[in-house]
């Protein structure tokens, strides 16, 4: 049994007796604790094993297991693993046991408890899928889920290859996207492109418009009997099963789908037994990994709809009383989440709210009455040059410098894709221009630019480097040991200088409130001194220090009942104070937020790697998981990448909304970049 890294699902390799006695291999990926109702049947892509192209389909098992659905990923016989031996239709793409075969898997997971069962394929997978759909008599069976067929009924003596009227289709594609490039058109002029293929192609396409146009015709008269492809959509629709049609953009199974059955789909789509989804930029296999992350929450938002679309409701909470209504959900949410943070803790949200709250709201989405997702929503404002514009800011007030990492929207992972597109939609009818996401997860900005109407963000990418000291502690090692040579090397040559200067090491930690508060202030009379010689003010300042202050005070030592707490740390060397670290710890995760470091003249001596290598040496010690440099800056931190062993990929990011008033900005912002990018240039 392997997990492939995701702890909390299992994979099981089962053999399922087939038709004429053929064992068909395949393995069954299910979420930890009770067995799903749900399951998703993938059948092979072409001859592909089961893991599918690009190992599309692993990836999608353990997303889907993560949502709570459990996946068996099948071999049907004579292709993977199922395999017997010379047989003709060894490695063939369109086998003619497919649909027994499913059938064989569908009686085999229902009698292990899974009773809504989606049959699912890509390519030849998805032909497979969309017979057994309207062929397997089994109640169960409730959605099929068919993506970039390349013909919908193949027959025995048809070429492997694509078919001429795909290829036509998928040429159409091609030549649309062409007309609008110029260098395609330069390439045309100069005598570059293959004219005869264009010839042919423009031949081809005229007969097929005729034909559409002729069948078009008939079937609006009556005169023409209703193709194979739509007695077979009405049949699916007759048993209640739901189609889903999912495509690469320009991919030519959705043309061919509308050519011979446009006026079924679209009576079907009007009543809510069909539906097609695109996916813009992917190819025919989803070999990139961006359009691979987009199918996926695609296929997972298609299997979470239908449950959760009756009773899915999202709450807007507002008023005074605002955290008293929020946090019980609020709690419920990071208690059942295992990767939240000490910026989304229930103790840093309420100190927001309750500290910084006047133009806050929150949204809390439900499904059954449970609580699945919320987050909370500040509005303020901001200049883009001479112009006053409105902002949403997620999970932190509009204040300079008060510092938010690990940001997310709370979601449970079954119902994230409908929270994201609902959070979306309520964001463009809030009367703001942008929306500002400060230190979230590069993972979620991708998820939201997916569905962002414009598709432009303004803003950098920022490392997160951390020492994994769970890690350090499994292999026996200390923390010293794991660091580079140099980075080594400076840390023991400085402390060696400081105790031959000033006398032994000792690290502190604030032993009450009122330790805490007066190192803090001390703290921050060092951390001033260090930005004022540099001749700038510290973002650490006003009201954001405030906050921090307050937040230090309340959850210095907290009690048993608080997974949050803050930390003050103090470095000495005799009697020298060397530096000061804050941190907040949640879940046995530090998180660094500020220091307050001497100044020497000597630059070989190195207060900042010193106090934070003697911090993370004393959190191992005392049994912590992580240590946390955090991010925040657009380029590498030296000092942060020498103490660490890992790192994650954070974002601060603008999302625009579409109107003209942020278009005409964006216009004049990019042409202002181009300016001092060419006014900065060096003369030729």
């Amino acid at each position: 049994m392997s997990t492939g890294g995701t702890s909390a699902l299992a994979e099981t390799h089962v053999l399922i007796p087939g038709a004429g006695g053929v064992a068909l291999a395949a393995v069954l990926t299910t979420p930890g604790g009770e067995v799903p109702n749900s399951l998703v049947i993938c059948t092979n892509a072409g001859a592909v094993h089961r893991a599918g192209p690009n190992r599309l389909y692993v990836e999608l098992a353990r997303a889907l297991g993560v949502a709570g659905i459990a996946t068996l990923r099948l071999d049907l016989a004579n292709l993977g693993e199922s395999r017997t031996g010379p047989h003709p239709e060894e490695n063939h793409p369109y086998p003619s046991n497919a649909v027994a075969d499913i059938a064989a898997a569908v009686e085999e997971v229902v009698g292990k408890g899974f009773c809504d069962i989606t049959v699912a394929g890509l390519c030849s997978g998805a032909h497979a899928a969309f017979h057994a759909g309207h062929e397997v008599v089994d109640e169960r069976i409730s959605r099929v889920v068919v993506i970039n067929p390349l013909t919908y009924h193949f027959r025995d003596g048809m070429s492997l290859d694509t078919p001429t009227s795909q290829a036509t289709a998928r040429d159409a594609t091609y030549y649309r996207r062409a007309v609008g490039d110029p260098a395609q058109w330069k390439k045309l002029l100069s005598g570059k492109s293959d004219i005869g293929h264009i010839t042919r192609f423009a031949l081809a396409r005229s007969r097929m418009r005729a034909g559409d146009l002729g069948r078009w015709v008939s079937g609006l008269i009556g005169l023409r009997p209703a193709t194979t492809l739509e007695t077979d959509l009405e049949r699916l629709s007759e048993i209640g099963r739901r189609v889903e049609l999912v495509f690469a953009e320009g991919d030519p199974g959705q043309e061919l789908l509308m050519r011979y059955a446009a006026r079924t789909v679209r009576r079907l789509a009007k009543a809510g037994g069909l539906r097609i989804t695109t996916v813009p930029g992917a190819d025919h296999t989803f070999s990139e990994a961006t359009s691979r992350r987009r199918v996926i929450s695609e296929l997972i938002a298609i299997q979470t709809s239908d449950t959760a679309s009756k009773t899915f409701s999202c709450d807007r909470l507002t008023g005074a009383d605002l955290w008293t209504r929020l946090e019980p959900a609020w709690r419920e949410l990071v208690d059942d989440m295992d990767d939240v943070g000490a910026f989304l803790s229930t103790e840093w949200m309420g100190a927001c709210i309750q500290g910084l709250g006047d133009t806050a709201q929150a949204l809390v989405w439900q499904v059954e009455g449970s609580v699945v997702g919320a987050v909370v929503l500040w509005t303020g404002s901001g200049r883009l040059g001479p112009i006053q514009i409105s902002r949403a800011f997620l999970n932190t007030p509009d204040v300079p410098g008060l510092g938010v990492e690990h940001n997310d929207v709370l979601a449970k992972p079954r119902y994230r894709g409908l929270i994201l597109r609902d959070l979306v939609d309520r964001i463009g009818k809030l009367s703001v221009d942008d929306v500002q996401l400060t230190g979230v997860r590069r993972a979620l900005l991708d998820e939201l630019l997916e569905l962002w109407p414009g598709k432009t963000w303004n803003g950098y990418d920022s490392e997160a480097p951390y020492a994994d000291l769970e890690a350090i502690r499994a292999s026996g090692d200390d923390y010293r040991s794991v660091l580079s040579s140099n980075a080594r090397s400076q840390i023991n040559r400085s402390i060696r200088l400081f105790e031959k200067e000033f006398g032994d090491v000792t690290l502190e930690v604030a032993a009450s409130v009122a330790q805490a508060e007066a190192w803090f202030d001390e703290m921050m009379v060092l951390h001033n001194k260090v930005w004022r010689d540099r001749g700038i003010e510290s973002g650490f300042h006003g009201e954001a220090r405030a906050f921090h202050r307050r937040l230090l005070s309340k959850f210095c030592h907290a009690d048993g009942d608080r997974e949050m707490r803050t930390d003050l740390v103090r470095v000495r060397f005799g009697e020298e104070v060397v530096g000061y670290l804050y941190h907040l710890v949640f879940r046995r995760r530090v998180h660094f937020v500020q220091s307050g470091l001497s100044v020497y003249a000597s630059g070989k001596l190195k207060p900042g790697l010193v106090c934070h290598f003697l911090s993370a040496t004393h959190s191992l010690g005392r049994g912590d998981a992580e240590y946390d440099f955090l991010g925040g800056e657009p380029q590498p931190v030296r000092y942060k990448r020498s103490l660490s062993t890992d790192q994650r990929s954070l974002a601060w990011a603008e999302l625009p909304m579409e109107s003209s008033k942020m278009l005409f900005l964006e216009r004049v912002r990019v042409v202002r970049r181009r300016l001092r990018t060419t006014t900065s240039s060096p003369e030729s």
